[in-house]
């Protein structure tokens, strides 16, 4: 074990699975990458020449690899696949006409990506005593695109989107792989953890059936540990095994975790200390589910990362779609089952109201249609509406709609006659079956060679051609009849003419386009014009016409400078020219201007400061409106709202600083105690109630308004303070065009807001109750009825002592959450004699203030591991954790368990012989210390424990103390 409490181990398919879920969901949270755009100079440094253009890039799942993971680092290989966008790179070199290289569309099926090696971080929230085991994009290196042509370029691309992730917010750019608790103080509670990563054994071969694999290593130091140096990790070669079984039935794995713990600690482990090791926090429902566990030196469980047998998803979770096609979407749940009333709805992220159509009851989405499709764009959201427990719940689903059924790339690459390298032809299709490359003849001598199913690289012809410009074209087709053209433009003669444009991007059926060339020392009279493909020109003008019905996508216009003789040459220049099937591309219209943008505090009075507790957790909700102004559009006035990828950069910010307020991570619920965060957002509601000078929880958090027109959006988010004292706030976002716009520029509405951090009440012992409640009487009775005594004539029984709060003395407040400070019984003997068996122990039983459809009473007592470990040592029986029936604690309510019995063995500490782990009084002797946080997020820290041992009966009663 390396010196280490506990390891945990999870595998990659479970953990790209998990990815893939927080990637879906993202859409639906408003946390997704956005697209990426950008121009920028690549090759040679100082050479600006050649320029490379990405126009809506969208990423896809990031997916883990291991094949070069080492033990000695937390690096790994992460891949996002470009599921759309458009490449197109030109040359703009001195003293030589600019021109375009390559163009194309992207879709996923090409096999573009960008790769990068990542690190697993582990990250102390600052908002929260977790540790949080993430994989953010930031955090990586050697960041590559294959959309380039060589290495070097390719590594300059992997540059900007780098930067590109850099400029993503927190939520946008990280995945949470798990979450460890590290504030729980049982000997098996984890303190301090470190990541590794390590390759399956022969993962590394491309030609291995498990190339890749690996798994995530989390080495645990526990609480039991404390006082033990700090261990190190496994470094790669020393032997440290690989811990999950490669153990298949039907030919899946049937294992994707695996969890150790030291022999030494084999004593202080039972199910209850286990159940706190195995609940590493998986993002959405997800757990550590055991399949089998052996003991032939340390512990080992072996098992996978399950979903909660309630947990829905819809399938397919992800589909590509060409124009009017249709898919059924189901909601089932982990166990198979179709999840009943249902509700669908799709929307576009990019642009409202241009998604696709989708039956509410039936979960069947059609696609636009060609006229009504944009090319780069995001996918449609396709969400499941449906009621569990009584709450209501979403699940969602990806659509992406393709405009062509097949798409090739390049769609045109140029290249000089002498260059004999290949080119690569990736084509992608919606249809089935083989696709067929062939080159459209002449092929002068040009040759394919297959690579892949969907690539074959095309070589040019071993002559330089005749030709001053040739053309070639690759024609790919499908079994269903459907056609893309990859065209070829091989440059024998140098190019000297330079013409304007030099390319036309998008030009419709039968529309037109006038070439120039641009050196005015050169009689026009003299040029002739031509084209190489579809379409015509006039000669003596010109004058480019775009075919009716193009099959090719592709054209040429070439302008010559006919040879005045033998001793000058024929000049040539070329301009490429993209067709399109359709007269006009369709471009959803976009919202131009703001009527309001407005932050408000819906649960706070008119004229009244938003209030919330300056505790770190109670929330204080916001409204922030969003509405826009009408457009004209075919002559009608149009509401398009703002978007979801605008609604995604808004943020909310602190006025006097004009800084960004920092949000908190979904897994946590507020700002820790001790934290110096004075103040943060949160995107989701937690538990806490909100805020009411009199009782709690009687201020009912406020639905969303109802929209006014279609162009109205609200945003509610939940402010945190942990601070006293007043901070006002207003809102921003950027618009598509990368406008800035802000709530306090008067645009409508109150564009500010002042929230008031309200001073925690002052505890007071007063404003406690703990009442002995007896639960179990044994041998004995009540003594004398003139003078009863529930202690002197029992020998054993168990009083209930019930533990509740009055804020101010006045308003019954409930306990929300418990954790336990070091041990969680207390002990004590009658006396210190060796000879005396007359003792008592406590547990405790707590009841969470339920909260919407979370409500989890206590299943049983809770004992401290070390007097359970006493127990044994003293060869009696294990503890009994059962609740008398009707003594239950309510809702909110702690209640600590008083346990007295006759004949308990006396021990000490010299008994353990140097056992650490047996020096049970070390621990035991100390009352126990509970950290509460109430409904209302303020915080009691209390000690409940025996009173003085030199005092009379001591042991038969508990005392409270604030701490």
């Amino acid at each position: 074990m390396s010196g280490w409490g506990a390891i945990l181990t999870f595998g990659r398919t479970e953990l790209n699975r998990l990815i893939k879920e927080q990637y879906i969901r993202g859409f639906e949270g408003l946390q997704f990458l956005l697209p990426f755009s950008e121009t920028f100079p690549v090759g040679n440094i100082g050479d600006n020449s050649e320029q490379v253009e990405l126009r809506g890039i969208v990423l896809g799942v990031p997916t883990l690899s291991f094949e070069s993971a080492s033990l000695n680092e937390a690096v790994l290989t992460v891949t996002m696949s470009i599921v759309g966008g458009t490449f197109t790179s030109f040359r703009h070199a001195a003293g030589v006409p600019p021109s375009v290289l390559s163009s194309f569309n992207i879709s996923e099926v090409m096999g573009f990506n960008v790769s990068m090696q990542a690190s697993v971080n582990s990250m102390i929230g600052e908002v929260d005593s977790s540790g949080v085991v993430t994989l953010d994009l930031t955090l990586s290196s050697e960041v590559t695109c294959n959309l380039g042509s060589v290495k070097k370029v390719q590594d300059q691309i992997g540059e900007y989107f780098q930067r590109y992730f850099v400029g993503q917010q927190n939520s946008q750019r990280r995945f949470v792989l798990g979450m460890l608790k590290l504030d729980n103080y049982n000997p098996l509670s984890p303190t301090r953890f470190a990541i590794r990563v390590q390759r399956a054994p022969g993962a590394d071969q491309r030609l291995a059936a498990n190339f890749g694999d690996g798994a995530v290593v989390v080495f645990i130091r526990l609480k039991v540990q404390d006082g033990e140096s700090m261990p190190g990790t496994p470094i790669e070669g020393s032997g440290f095994p690989y811990l999950i079984p490669d153990d298949q039935t039907d030919g899946l794995p049937l294992y994707s975790a695996a969890l150790m713990v030291d022999q030494r600690l084999r004593p202080l482990v039972d199910e209850e200390q286990l159940d706190l090791l195995k609940s590493l926090i998986f993002p959405n429902q997800n757990r550590f589910d055991e399949v089998s566990r052996h003991e032939p030196h340390d512990l080992a469980i072996f098992g996978n990362i399950r979903e909660s047998s309630s947990s829905v998803s819809i399938q397919p979770s992800a589909v590509m779609l060409g124009a009017e096609q249709e898919q059924t979407f189901v909601a089932r749940r982990n166990d198979g089952s179709v999840v009943a009333n249902v509700q669908w709805a799709v929307r576009s992220p990019d642009f409202p109201g241009s998604q696709g159509r989708i039956t509410s009851s039936g979960g069947v989405y059609t696609a636009n249609a060609q006229s009504t499709m944009y090319r780069n764009r995001l996918p449609m959201v396709v969400t499941a509406s449906y009621y569990q427990e009584g709450e209501e719940q979403k699940a969602s689903a990806l659509v992406h709609e393709r405009f062509e059924s097949m798409s090739v790339a390049p769609l045109v690459q140029i290249r000089s006659g002498t260059d004999k390298t290949a080119i690569a032809i990736r084509a992608s299709t919606l249809g089935s079956g083989p696709l067929l490359f062939r080159i459209i003849e002449p092929a002068a001598g040009a040759r394919l060679e297959p690579v892949d199913a969907n690539h074959e690289n095309y070589f040019p012809p071993p002559v330089v051609q005749p030709e001053a410009i040739l053309v070639q074209k690759i024609q790919i087709s499908d079994p269903d009849g459907e056609q893309a053209i990859a065209t070829i433009v091989l440059l024998n003669k140098p190019n000297y003419l330079e013409l304007e444009p030099y390319y036309v991007k998008g030009l419709g059926p039968r529309e037109t386009v006038e070439f120039k060339q641009l050196n005015d020392q050169i009689d026009p009279t003299l040029l002739g014009w031509s084209v190489l493909g579809e379409g015509e020109v006039d000669e003596e003008r010109g004058i480019f016409t775009a075919p009716a019905t193009p099959t090719s996508m592709i054209s040429v216009v070439v302008c010559e400078l006919p040879s005045p003789g033998p001793e000058w040459p024929s000049q040539y220049g070329y301009s490429i020219v993209n067709l399109q099937p359709l007269e006009t591309e369709y471009i959803p219209p976009r919202w131009e201007s703001l009527q309001e943008f407005s932050i408000s505090a819906p649960n706070s009075p008119p004229g009244v400061s938003a209030q919330g507790y300056a505790n770190g957790f109670q929330q204080i909700p916001i409204v922030i409106t969003l509405e826009t102004k009408t457009i004209e559009v075919d002559g009608q006035q149009l509401h398009v709202p703002v978007s979801d990828v605008e609604l995604s950069t808004l943020r909310l910010v602190e006025k006097f600083s004009d800084g960004h307020v920092r949000f908190i991570d979904d897994l946590q619920e507020g700002i820790e105690y001790g934290s110096d965060l004075p103040y943060a957002a949160h995107t989701r509601p937690n538990r806490f109630s909100l805020y009411s000078a009199t009782l709690a929880g009687k201020n009912a958090r406020h639905a969303l308004p109802t929209p006014k027109n279609n162009g109205t959006r609200y945003r509610e988010l939940y402010v945190h303070m942990a601070v006293e004292g007043s901070r006002t706030f207003y809102a921003e976002f950027q618009a598509d065009d990368g406008t800035t716009w802000r709530s306090d520029s008067n645009i409508g509405g109150e564009g500010e807001l002042t929230v008031l951090g309200v001073k925690p009440p002052v505890l007071n012992a007063a404003h406690y109750e703990l009442v002995r409640d007896r639960a179990f009487n044994g041998q004995g009775n009540d003594g004398p009825p003139e003078n009863p005594d529930p202690f002197s004539y029992y020998l054993d029984s168990v009083d209930y002592w019930h533990l509740s709060y009055m804020r101010l003395g006045t308003y019954p407040v409930l306990f929300a959450t418990l954790r336990v400070e070091n041990n969680t019984s207390t002990i004590q003997w009658e006396s210190e004699y060796c000879e005396e068996t007359f003792f008592s122990y406590t547990g405790y039983a707590f009841y969470p203030a339920p909260y919407r459809a979370n409500n989890a009473p206590p299943d049983g007592l809770s004992f401290d591991i070390y007097y359970r470990a006493l127990l044994s040592v003293s060869s009696l029986d294990e503890v009994d954790r059962s609740i008398v029936s009707g003594k239950e604690p309510s809702p909110g309510e702690l209640i600590v368990s008083l346990h007295r019995v006759p004949d308990m063995k006396y021990w000490h500490d010299g008994l353990a012989g140097g056992d650490e782990l047996k020096k049970f009084r070390r621990i035991l002797d100390r009352p126990v210390v509970f950290v509460l946080l109430d409904e209302e997020g303020n915080r009691h820290r209390v000690q409940i424990g025996f009173d003085a041992p030199t005092i009379d009966d001591s042991r038969n009663r508990l005392m409270l103390t604030l701490q």
